[in-house]
């Protein structure tokens, strides 16, 4: 038989002065550990299409500005996330500038790195509040909820401007979670409001990011291991905020497609999401060398270790649900803080919270890595409410083997202080850990750089540092320009030659990215367009053929319309001498576009160059 949780309800009345001092220091934890991200630039990592270059957001044109209306009525960027899309909205006003700058950008980037941080601190508070609602002693659950603040895998949501989705779905399911507990345990008119709110509140956190469709299974698992009601009561209390999400779960699928991600047979399927388990859980007890992508995708794990490691994978996860599988079955001590249910339950929330991208269904992000680190923001609550409940568990045993006097004079003592010293260590270097993590954010050449050193496997990263050089080179070339029309031809002559020097160096990093996945499409189009501006027209072709072939072989579905690069092709293998090559493309893209002019005359061309050199 299941037995009742170690936490236990207080009123926090009790407690105000002990709340509110955890409370600001929490606060003070969480600017220290993530304040520094707040001077950090934008990337180019999804923050181009739904900030800084987004033209709903920086048009001058009102038609394609729109309205808040628009973003209500369809998805954006394969997500049904309105409520997301509102506040990046709200924010682009507050942060907007008269005057753009090098990289085009008119907003200041501080502004949403600081709304991120007061997301997070606000969520941090609420873990808090939670917390105290199941526990009998505020310190134990400060420190659950500093787990939750400072852990360095909360930096990539909290300092990624885009993953402001992430904080702000994760703060109003923690809100949910909150208010629906307060219903689970009240009674009367209170307790219906507080249900009912729950349930708007969840809409809400779905409207900011359909990954909040795992709070109500998260609210299941609390009501049933933490505050101990059965499965008949619990189930009924739940089944309100289940149907309630269940449209917009139907929505986001049909929004968010798996394009690109290359099919994985079902039985392997949990093979993929053991391998995501076993990384996360390793990041959450070893939180260094952390990425925004870790090349982890489902082909690169099945290779692993010769296909043996998808199988040994699931030993690190399945031990630790063992362990608190069998300490919930333990037997019931007479202690009500040493009953043993909370590991079972810490763990389930740590699982529930990540399980829509384990990879047991496909999604978008799978084609680079099926794991990332801001899929886990509202999985933290689960080690946060480890840790109160192994505070709480210790406090008590520490108090009561005191004498009584000394019980009656140290009321405040939560546990001893060798734990305490040693607690707050691990908090000090997470929080330094997530500071140092902060300033890997700062720019998009110090993460693509960092994440090309830690993950290996990524290759998105050196295309992605390979597009920055680019962006560099084109400022230059305009730089060149403008040195040119001023008559300074030395200074246009050194610009350009460092734009070839940055182009040089690009395309060898497009060749890296290539190196490790050939069908990346965006890596194959840099390579080509890169290879044209260094006059290697072979090579250029090669590439565009490559992108070609690498299309044709994908779904039907999945095929991209690139009709004008077989015209693209056709004149960079004229220019290299190929034109046998160059026919064959030119007839591919009139087989598609026919009539065209100026392709029928280069064809010709082509086979004019084909018959002299065959009569020579």
């Amino acid at each position: 038989m299941d037995h009742a949780s170690t936490l236990q309800p207080v009123s926090p009345r009790k407690q105000d002065w002990p709340g509110a001092c955890a409370a600001l220091l929490l606060v003070g934890l969480t600017v220290l550990a993530m304040g520094r991200s707040v001077g950090n630039d934008f990337t180019w990592w999804d923050d181009a299409k739904t900030i800084h270059h987004n033209p709903a957001l920086v048009s001058p044109d009102a038609a394609l500005r729109g309205s808040y209306a628009d973003v209500w009525t369809k998805p954006e960027f394969g997500l049904y996330a309105p409520l997301t899309s509102s506040y990046w909205r709200a924010l682009a006003r507050l942060a907007e500038r008269p005057v753009a700058d090098a990289q085009g950008i008119h907003h200041d980037a501080r502004v949403f790195h600081a709304g991120s941080l007061a997301l997070h601190t606000a969520a941090v508070l609420v873990v808090f509040a939670i917390l105290r609602l199941l526990t009998t002693r505020v310190w134990a659950a400060a420190a659950g909820a500093a787990v939750f603040a400072a852990h360095p895998l909360q930096v990539e949501a909290v300092a990624w401007a885009s993953g402001a989705k992430d904080v702000l779905a994760g703060l109003l399911g923690a809100c949910a979670l909150y208010l629906y507990l307060l219903a689970a345990r009240g009674a009367g008119t209170r307790a219906k409001v507080h249900y009912f709110a729950a349930v708007g509140v969840l809409v809400l956190a779905m409207l900011a990011k359909p990954s909040a469709m795992v709070v109500p299974a998260i609210a299941l698992a609390l009501d049933r291991w933490v505050l101990g009601r059965d499965w008949r009561t619990a189930l009924r209390a739940t089944a309100g905020l289940a149907l309630a999400v269940l449209p917009l779960m139907v929505v986001a699928r049909l929004a968010q497609t798996a394009t690109g991600v290359a099919d994985v047979a079902v039985w392997q399927r949990p093979l993929i999401a053991g391998d995501a388990l076993a990384f996360y859980l390793w990041k959450l007890i070893w939180p260094v060398d952390l990425a925004p992508d870790y090349g982890r995708r489902p082909a690169v794990v099945l290779q692993m270790w010769n296909g043996v490691w998808p199988y040994v994978a699931w030993l690190l996860p399945a031990t630790v649900a063992l362990i608190a599988w069998r300490m919930r079955r333990a037997p019931a001590s007479a202690d009500q803080n040493a009953r043993p249910a909370i590991a079972w339950a810490a763990v389930v929330v740590f699982v529930l919270g990540a399980a829509p991208v384990l990879g047991l269904v496909p999604f978008m992000f799978q084609y680079m890595s099926t794991v990332a680190d801001h899929y886990l923001y509202v999985s933290m609550i689960g080690p946060a409410i480890a840790v109160a409940a192994a505070a709480a568990w210790a406090a008590d045993k520490s108090r009561a083997a005191r004498p009584a006097a000394a019980k009656a004079s140290s009321a405040v003592r939560e546990g001893p202080w060798a734990v305490r010293g040693a607690f707050g260590l691990l908090i000090a270097a997470w929080a330094t850990l997530s500071a140092d993590q902060c300033a890997v954010w700062r720019d998009d050449v110090a993460l693509w750089r960092h994440t090309m050193a830690v993950s290996p496997d990524s290759f998105v990263a050196p295309n992605n540092l390979a597009a920055n050089l680019g962006r560099e080179g084109s400022r230059l070339e305009w730089a060149a320009v403008d040195a040119a029309a001023r008559g300074d031809a030395a200074e246009a002559d050194r610009l350009r030659a460092r734009r070839r020097d940055l182009t040089d160096r690009a395309t060898a990093l497009l060749e890296q990215s290539i190196a490790i996945h050939a069908t990346y499409l965006p890596a194959r189009q840099n390579a080509a367009a890169n290879y044209a501006r260094l006059g290697q027209w072979d090579r250029a072709a090669a590439h565009l053929e490559g992108l070609l072939a690498a299309n044709q072989r994908a779904p039907a579905y999945m095929r991209e319309n690139f009709t004008t690069f077989h015209n693209a092709a056709g004149h960079l293998w004229a220019r290299a001498g190929r034109y046998d090559k160059a026919a064959a493309h030119f007839e591919e893209f009139l087989a598609r576009v026919p009539g065209d002019a100026a392709t029928q005359s280069a064809l010709s061309e082509a086979r004019s160059r084909i018959a002299e050199a065959r009569i020579e």
